[in-house]
């Protein structure tokens, strides 16, 4: 659900999810992103996770979307908290494309 609402608030960004370790995707990112990241689909799984990488390529996946000039990104981040059962998420840095 948060992945979905912030989706929805940055509709024309790439939103880089954090989910533990990773960066994930849930949704069939537009062609020109997943070429520019060069992403591969990723197996079926419980979450729904289509799309992901490590949070450690943060830099490297960045430089890869802003030298290709399609979209701006926008990082959500885990906060300490939890609402209910669920990690607090919130966007803590958007970068735009030129």
């Amino acid at each position: 659900m948060q992945y979905l609402y912030y989706t929805g608030i940055f509709r024309h960004s790439v939103i880089f999810f954090q989910v533990g370790y990773f960066y994930e995707f849930y949704d069939e990112p537009i062609p020109e992103v997943r070429d520019a990241l060069h992403l591969k689909r990723m197996k079926a799984n419980s979450r729904g996770t289509t799309y992901g990488f490590p949070m450690s390529y943060e830099a490297v996946y960045l430089d890869r979307l802003i030298r290709s000039g399609t979209r701006s990104v926008v990082i959500v981040r885990e906060m300490a908290g939890y609402i209910g059962r669920i990690k607090e998420r919130l966007p803590v840095r958007r970068i735009e494309a030129v």
